[in-house]
């Protein structure tokens, strides 16, 4: 996780790289049999066990992020897929958003192993 400059009040501000939001999603791949999607504090995938995805913006994550809580996907459309979709929060601030792929009944459970407070 990269620290970007100073924000507001003093608050760190930070960034995840494409290259680390692809190590997660390797690396939680190996032990959850569902696409991975790791987005950026805009919602646009950076990280995929689905190249082809990467780069496009994911409006379930873009409601993830404005809510501050996990948005779950219910039909597969043209940019999303069914699936949960779980804000990153490091110190209040969103700094992504980590999306699994599959049927919402299935998949909202390993949405919670990756939850932290």
């Amino acid at each position: 996780m990269k620290r970007a400059a100073q924000g507001e009040r003093g608050k760190a501000l930070y960034r995840l790289s494409k290259k680390q939001a692809q190590m997660i999603v390797d690396k939680m791949m190996e032990d959850i049999p569902y696409n991975i999607n790791i987005m950026n504090e805009k919602g646009i995938i950076i990280g995929s066990g689905d190249p082809k995805r990467i780069g496009t913006l994911h409006k379930g994550a873009v409601e993830a992020i404005k809510k501050l809580k996990m948005v779950t996907i219910y039909e597969d459309n043209k940019n999303e897929k069914k699936g949960t979709n779980e804000p990153i929060i490091i110190d209040n601030q969103v700094v992504g958003v980590i999306g699994i792929t599959g049927e919402p009944e299935e998949v909202n459970r390993k949405d919670n192993s990756v939850i932290t407070d």
